[in-house]
């Protein structure tokens, strides 16, 4: 399941490092492929923060937390990439690959089991059950990062997030990442204090965000497509999800949110769109009888075209924000906006307000948004998320790189109005045009490192860029022969032949006196 909750007292050394990582140049993408591969590693306590287990820097202070920085690690089928277990020492993981081999499935990718003050950058995980798994831990930040377990049904689960019942997580910050997963993007139980920002989800199956038995969570300004379920709210407490766009939904069962057994859930500014069965769904349970959920709040949303906007309702929920700051946008609210003021009765002018009451009826009583807008409440103008995937981080200087912008995200404007640029060299000089195609390929032919910078773009003017790192080497001896071999036993077999014909033609030489060389007849074929 997953939660979000405020971030409470993160190490000063690592909320600079993680959270303000991002230049004016936008965040940084995947890690630089230097080719520096490392066995799997396994840390159990501080004292095994050695340079054998990959540390690479930093000394487990809060001014200078370890540094893992750098490595491509493969976990083997069943296995895990990066485990680190019962630590106090801030560190922080950047800049790291963590994989499978070709034809395998790695069971997790990174787990921390019981940490403290730890940070996540700037990391690759994919080919795994599980990439990133959290049970126990406080003060941990994740950013920059891309976790890809596939699309596939049951590929995976992309983040899990756990707090064993004498063990409980808290004070976790997940901002600026990429969530990809056949079955729930992040899942949590247990957790406090957890907030999940700016991150995009892309989740055709279960849930984008499972929240189970957690309290006092944010989920704030993330993009989802979905198939199923948006974010799942159950047995939770204080949760307050506001300026998200949840869209997708082609399933029967879809729902933008679904909450249940939950106290006091805010929903502020989020828009949701093309549910097939509804933008909220609620349920119940025996603590709240005929209440559903106590403290339901929700209002400035936006629910556009789909199913039924709401499947129940709690019977003591509010759907407004008062007069005259008004209640949600219905796409299919039939009302008119002739009239102004609390009770709509002073038709001199319109206050963007419908003059009646969106009412819908549940199993127990008729609930009602007494204020609905009579259009779209928009979200906060913010810049984009710009975010990179690439065929290969590392190739040579005729490889074909294939770099992709399409999981770039803006809070306003979908995918297809964005606009993308790239910089192949990261030397400020734009390569190519403003472009609305996320996809580029691209071929280097110069060995080195190269800082691909992409831009985007969008409809407000506002921009925002990313940087990736790719490796490029001149072709190995192996592969240039490899690529001559097979035409090279005829051109050496003719040439041989060609020389015996022409040796065999003449008169066999006499024996020469040594030093002295044959010249060939006046007239023949040299």
């Amino acid at each position: 399941m997953e939660r979000t909750a405020r971030l409470f007292g993160p190490p000063l050394a690592i909320a600079l490092l993680l959270v303000l990582a991002p230049t004016a140049a936008g965040t940084r993408g995947l890690p630089l492929p230097t080719g520096s591969t490392h066995l799997p590693i396994l840390i159990e306590g501080d004292g095994n923060f050695t340079t054998a287990n990959g540390v690479t820097g930093g000394s487990g202070t809060n001014a200078t937390p370890f540094i893992m920085s750098g490595w491509s690690i493969q976990a083997s089928s069943g296995g895990i990439g990066i485990e680190i277990r019962n630590t106090t020492a801030p560190f922080v993981i950047q800049d790291i690959d963590v994989g499978a081999p070709t034809g395998q499935n790695g069971l997790i990718g990174i787990l921390l089991h019981n940490v403290t003050d730890a940070g996540i950058d700037r990391v690759h995980v994919s080919s795994v059950f599980v990439a990133l798994r959290e049970e126990g831990s406080s003060h941990l930040i994740v950013s920059n990062s891309t976790f890809d377990v596939g699309e596939s049904f049951n590929s995976g689960v992309a983040v899990v997030l756990f707090g064993p019942p004498n063990l409980p997580s808290r004070d976790l910050l997940i901002v600026d990442s990429t969530i990809r997963a056949g079955l729930d993007g992040i899942n949590t139980q247990n957790v406090s204090r957890l907030t999940i920002e700016r991150c995009a989800f892309f989740v055709p199956y279960v849930d984008a965000i499972n929240l189970w038995t957690d309290e006092d969570v944010t989920v704030r300004a993330n993009q989802f497509v979905i198939e199923t379920t948006g974010v799942s709210v159950v047995d939770s407490t204080r949760v307050r999800l506001e300026d998200n766009r949840i869209g997708g939904g082609n399933h029967t069962a879809s729902v933008g949110i679904y909450v249940e057994a939950s106290s006091d859930v805010v929903l502020v500014r989020n828009e949701i769109q093309n549910m097939y069965r509804a933008g909220i769904s609620f349920s119940t349970d025996s603590r709240f009888p005929g209440q559903f959920n106590p403290g339901f709040h929700a209002y400035h949303n936006t629910f556009l075209a789909g199913g039924s906007q709401i499947d129940f309702a709690p019977t003591d929920s509010i759907w407004d924000d008062g007069y005259p700051s008004g209640g949600n946008y219905w796409a299919n609210y039939g009302g008119s906006d002739e009239c102004r003021g609390p009770a709509q009765d002073d038709c001199s002018n319109r206050d963007g307000i419908g003059d009646t009451a969106h009412v819908w009826y549940s199993e127990f009583t008729t609930v009602a948004d007494r204020y609905p807008l009579v259009r779209p409440f928009p979200l906060p103008t913010s810049s984009p998320i710009a975010r990179i995937a690439v065929t290969a981080t590392v190739g040579e200087i005729d490889t074909s790189f294939v770099f992709n912008a399409s999981m770039s995200s803006d809070l306003r404007d979908p995918p297809s109005l964005l606009q993308f640029r790239w910089d192949w060299e990261g030397d400020g000089s734009w390569d190519t045009n403003w472009s609305s195609d996320p996809v580029r390929p691209h071929v280097f032919g110069v060995s080195g490192d190269h800082g691909v910078r992409l831009q985007v773009r969008n409809t407000a003017g506002l921009m925002n860029a990313t940087t990736m790192d790719v490796h490029v080497s001149s072709p190995s001896l192996s592969r240039i022969l490899g690529s001559v071999w097979p035409i090279f036993p005829v051109v050496a077999g003719v040439t041989l032949l060609g020389i015996g014909l022409h040796r065999w033609s003449r008169k066999p030489p006499s024996a020469l006196p040594q030093g002295k060389t044959e010249e060939p007849p006046p007239g023949s074929a040299p």
